[in-house]
């Protein structure tokens, strides 16, 4: 929990005063354990906007279609991944702070 503490403060947020570089760590972070994904398959994200798209309640991620997977099944190929937003509508500060670690926000900040 510590560690999630860390990400919504300095030099973390706010974002958009953020260091680039800081702000792409936090993102590849949350995106990484939020996903549960193998380095392969988060190293064959795009951001074109054919893979990454943004909907209200989530943004949805699809793997290059060159890219084929460690266990290449056919449930495995193009697979979609949906990460739901995090606290989009808060009601206090606790709730405010677990939405600034939603990847959903952190990609629309860095791709609008």
């Amino acid at each position: 929990m510590l560690g999630l503490q860390a990400l919504v403060s300095s030099p973390f947020e706010p974002a958009a005063s953020v260091d680039l570089q800081f702000l792409s760590w936090k993102t590849a972070f949350l995106l990484a354990i939020t996903s549960a994904k193998r380095v392969s398959e988060l190293q064959a994200l795009s951001i074109r906007p054919r893979y990454m798209i943004f909907h209200k309640d989530r943004v949805s991620l699809h793997t290059n279609t060159s890219f084929l997977p460690k266990v290449a099944l056919e449930s495995n190929i193009n697979q979609v991944i949906n990460l739901p937003v995090f606290f989009l509508n808060f009601q206090n500060k606790g709730e405010y702070n677990l939405h600034l670690l939603d990847v959903h926000q952190q990609l629309h900040f860095l791709f609008p």
